[in-house]
């Protein structure tokens, strides 16, 4: 899953480590997230 968020952080212009830093450790950037991580995998 880390290959993917590096592949869309790219789309957008923006690296995985600056990606890391904006979402940070805000529960709600976090919570959402994981919601769309967790709906990739139920869709697999």
């Amino acid at each position: 899953m880390l290959r993917a968020l590096e592949l869309a952080a790219g789309r957008m212009g923006v690296k995985l480590s600056e990606y890391d830093a904006i979402v940070g450790d805000d529960p709600e950037l976090r919570a959402l997230e994981r919601r769309v991580i967790d709906d990739v995998r139920r869709r697999g």
